[in-house]
């Protein structure tokens, strides 16, 4: 992707025309359920299945997207999720935290859906 301050405008229209990526947590019984879902989708493509290498896919380039795209995520089954996986927290807080792309994530957004 161009950087903002060399073409703004091709940024904005990434931005405009995400990469819809679908999460469905909704059969999940465990934290591998939960990492498996996410190397589904997402590609870790030999990153570990861990909250820095989650934060390194959903940055674009790792995995599904490029770092020319942008990402919207949908995700589904946060309850289930939330029930067996004690890492759901914190996997939660990374997927929020990349919509501020305060390290340069690409997820322009994301839906949460039960």
């Amino acid at each position: 992707m161009a950087d903002a301050e060399e073409d703004p405008e091709a940024v904005a229209r990434a931005r405009a025309n995400p990469v819809t990526i679908k999460l469905d947590f909704s059969n999940v019984g465990s934290n591998d359920d939960m990492w498996d879902e996410i190397d589904r989708k997402l590609g870790f493509k030999g990153f570990g299945r861990n909250l820095s290498a989650l934060t390194d896919v959903l940055r674009g380039g790792f995995g599904h997207f490029t770092v020319d795209e942008y990402a919207k995520l949908v995700v589904y089954g946060r309850n289930a999720a939330a029930a067996h996986c004690d890492r759901w927290p914190k996997v939660v807080e990374v997927i929020n935290e990349s919509l501020d792309g305060e390290y340069g994530e690409q997820v322009a957004a994301v839906e949460w859906c039960d």
